[in-house]
């Protein structure tokens, strides 16, 4: 089956911003872009057994699970979690108070750290800042693309 493929900025495709940033006045309109063509899947397993193990915490961020809980709660071999490095993004689609469609951090408070395979991690690719898309992710601007693919839970 042949999906089309949704744009990350939706909406966005032939608007040009009233006050931009004088670096970007000449940069013309904006475009639409897939998530693909902006973001890089990490599927990076813990090779290293790193053990700062995550949780989103849907106002703090990307946190350390045993500072978040005051204990340990993931598995005991954590060599199979994704690993992350600063400004990678996780995305817990579970609801969270303010984000009815889940949370998508970003890696800000640690150079690395692992998280559940129950996690989706990406990566913004090189030409694109990830700071932007912090604050996109949390102004809630994909809820209606995630709310068009999610997939609803019981019969």
């Amino acid at each position: 089956m042949n999906e089309e493929k949704k744009p990350v900025l939706s909406g966005a495709e032939g608007l040009i911003p009233e006050l931009r940033f004088p670096e970007f006045e000449n940069e013309g309109e904006w475009k639409e872009k897939v998530f693909e063509e902006v973001f890089d899947r990490i599927t990076t397993k813990n090779s290293e057994n790193n053990q700062n193990v995550l949780t989103i915490s849907a106002q703090l961020g990307l946190v350390s699970q045993l500072e978040y809980f005051n204990k340990k709660v993931s598995a005991k071999d954590v060599t199979g979690y994704y690993l992350l490095h600063k400004g990678d993004f996780a995305y817990n689609k579970s609801y969270s108070n303010g984000f009815p469609m889940g949370a998508i951090k970003p890696l800000k408070y640690y150079e690395m750290g692992v998280v559940s395979t129950l996690y989706i991690c990406f990566r913004a690719k090189g030409v694109y800042i990830s700071d932007f898309f912090e604050q996109y992710f949390d102004a809630g601007l994909l809820n209606s693309e995630i709310s068009s693919i999610a997939q609803e839970g019981g019969i």
